[in-house]
């Protein structure tokens, strides 16, 4: 059966479901085992047509070649690989990560630079735009006081202190530049326009350009038409503020990137204590499942051996077979015929009730020695019919009944979360558990009572402890 599952790829719902969890897991397993398999059978396939010089799949639809993957060859026909790092002139990974800091400092410095020029400029504009205004309100001012005290005194000057007063001198445009500027620079004092501050980047305009001392030097070149001098000093400026800011970044940038190294040196501490600690509880229950499994095969050895020295002294005692002692004795463990049947499926319902009436009633399976039905054996019932009897149940509650899937019963079980069903084979004269390492029990109820104090499983810790109420139904239609 399993190599026709595996042929197929497929699994009849009936026979999938009468499986427990550890022969579900087994049976994926394989079916993936065989996957890999055929996909692998099919890749050396391709690969030999390939290097054969055969034609290439196309696709069914379009008729184009299907797509493939090619990796370039070295000179060993090896795929071609590079390692980072091997050649000379690789830098490190450090020296990497240290020139992308670098870079991405600089260009957030520029940035910021260019932003803090724009902002100087148009303070720098608005500020000569005000010293002209209050340049030209200063010199109307001065030139209209001067017009009327001049005019006063005329009044009172006589002809002859008029003709022998001095000639007016011109003011040179040297001199008038010059009163010009100590005139915005007296109007720049007065409403200290060199303590603007840049809201944006939290600087100070007269910190990063030009201090006190030097204000009146810079509009004065500006006023005597040398802005080139005005431009180093800005380009120098920019300079220096880029270099300090890329510096202070940088350091920024450094000082995160330890943060977060130190981060996940902390959180791959943390997954390697944790991977260790899994890994030890893994070992301990593997442990414990070695050390149930070797008590079992101990136990089942001592069973086997006690029954099998039963079975002697009674087939030796017993008066039919006194004058056939030389006659071979058949093993209890493989009766005739028995293999045969757990081999095939029953064929029907009505041919589990003939096998149960016939053999199993002369084995009192589900009946107790008073002659009553045991309250836990529910007979010839469907596992929907099972589950709706456990679902009003609590956890813990059990029933039996026939299977029609093999020569045997199927304990339906009430868990946390849904019903579990456990297949129990019959077919060889005692009554086990479907699998390897099952102990063996002589009747269907030292099974029942065995497992009222030992689990099934052991991770699921199924005890048998409180049996199903048994409908009347039942009792005909599995003892009649």
């Amino acid at each position: 059966m399993l190599q026709q599952i595996l042929r197929d790829m497929y699994v009849d719902p009936e026979i999938l479901a009468e499986l427990d969890d550890t022969q579900k897991q087994t049976l994926f397993c394989r079916m993936r085992e065989e996957q890999v398999r055929r996909w692998r059978n099919r890749e050396e396939q391709e690969a030999k047509l390939i290097a054969s010089g055969g034609s290439i799949k196309k696709d069914r639809k379009s008729g184009k070649p299907l797509k493939t993957v090619t990796f370039k060859k070295g000179e060993d026909g090896e795929p071609w690989v590079w390692v980072m790092g091997e050649h000379p002139n690789d830098k490190s990974i450090e020296e990497i990560l240290e020139f992308e800091a670098r870079e991405k400092a600089r260009r957030q410095a520029e940035q910021e630079a260019q932003q803090l020029r724009h902002t100087v400029e148009a303070e720098l504009g608005e500020l000569l735009m005000r010293c002209d205004l209050a340049a030209e309100q200063s010199k109307a001012k001065d030139s209209l006081d001067q017009e009327m005290i001049e005019d006063t005194m005329e009044i009172y000057c006589s002809v002859d202190e008029l003709k022998s007063r001095p000639p007016v001198q011109k003011i040179s445009a040297v001199q008038q530049k010059q009163i010009e500027l100590n005139n915005r620079y007296n109007w720049m004092q007065s409403n200290n326009t060199n303590n603007t501050v840049n809201n944006k980047n939290g600087i100070k305009a007269g910190h990063f350009a030009f201090n006190n001392d030097r204000n009146r030097d810079v509009l004065q070149e500006l006023t005597l038409n040398k802005p080139h001098r005005v431009a180093q000093r800005v380009a120098l400026w920019e300079r220096r503020v880029i270099g300090e800011r890329t510096s202070e970044i940088f350091k920024k940038l450094q000082r995160k990137h330890a943060e977060t190294a130190k981060e996940a040196e902390e959180a791959a501490q943390r997954q390697d204590q944790l991977w260790r600690e899994q890994e030890r509880k893994a070992k301990e229950a593997e442990t414990q499942i070695r050390e149930i499994a070797r008590r079992a095969r101990e136990q089942h050895r001592r069973t086997s051996a006690a029954i099998d020295d039963e079975s002697c002294q009674q087939v030796q005692q017993s008066p039919e077979c006194a004058g056939a002692a030389s006659l071979p004795v058949p093993s209890l463990s493989s009766p005739p015929g028995s293999l045969e049947a757990g081999m095939a499926r029953p064929p029907s319902a009505r041919a589990v009730m003939d096998w149960y009436r016939e053999t199993e009633v002369r084995r009192n399976a589900g009946i107790e020695r008073d002659g009553r039905v045991s309250s836990w054996f529910h007979g010839l019932i469907t596992r929907q019919e099972a589950e709706q009897a456990l679902n009003i149940e609590q956890t813990g509650t059990f029933l039996v009944r026939l299977s029609e899937r093999i020569w045997g019963y199927a304990i339906s079980y009430r868990a946390d979360d849904r019903i579990k069903h456990y297949l129990v084979d019959a077919s060889n004269g005692h009554y086990q558990f479907l699998g390897d390492n099952q102990l063996s029990h002589k009747t269907l109820g030292d099974l029942v009572l065995y497992h009222s104090n030992e689990p099934i499983t052991v991770i699921g810790g199924e005890f048998l402890k409180r049996p199903c109420p048994l409908p009347r139904k039942i009792l005909p239609k599995s003892c009649s």
